[in-house]
């Protein structure tokens, strides 16, 4: 369930909130690669922003909290 999106590098980044992953989406090439998948539980990773630091910031719905992270 693709909720959040945002553009970096050229690259797009992909919050999926039912499973709780990070996805990093190539436009040019099509191609898809996971970046990070949670546990479990009921966070429900929602909104993504790349920050200027070239980090990315996940907003976890239902902990309230925002976790930063590295593209490597």
């Amino acid at each position: 369930m693709a909720y959040g999106m945002a553009a970096s590098d050229g690259m797009l980044y992909v919050t999926d909130a039912n499973q709780e992953q990070l996805f990093e989406v190539d436009p040019t090439k099509g191609s898809v690669r996971q970046v990070v998948e949670y546990p479990k539980s009921n966070r429900a990773m929602t909104g993504v922003a790349a920050g200027p630091d070239g980090a990315l910031y996940v907003a976890e719905w239902a902990s309230n909290k925002i976790t930063r992270i590295t593209k490597d």
